[in-house]
């Protein structure tokens, strides 16, 4: 399922993002990348093999001091909806991590 995730450090909401692909194969195999995927590839990973729980990943530091992450799932068929979803969050909440972000100018 696409959607947006909020990560948080304690109280503090430290980023906020999306995800929307479906993966550059998604026609041929079906397969769409939602929010799991996103997750496991950019800022969690399973304790041990074969194992149902999480941990930050090692190599980003902004990461060490996660508490909780935060989703918000769509269906398919409004998905797109994720984008701007994270882009009204963003305006809305200061983060740490993203405070950058291309959406604060929108």
């Amino acid at each position: 399922m696409g959607g947006c995730y909020a990560i948080y450090g304690g109280d503090r909401l430290l980023y906020i993002g999306v995800a929307v692909t479906e993966g550059k194969n998604a026609t041929k195999t079906g397969k769409k990348y939602g929010l799991l995927n996103r997750l496991e590839r950019h800022v969690i990973r399973k304790s041990e093999r074969g194992s149902t729980q999480y941990v930050p990943i090692d190599w980003k530091e902004q990461w060490q001091n996660i508490t909780c992450i935060r989703l918000i799932g769509f269906p398919d068929q409004h998905r797109y909806l994720a984008a701007a979803l994270e882009a009204y969050l963003i305006n809305r909440f200061s983060t740490t991590v993203n405070a950058q972000s291309r959406w604060r100018e929108v």
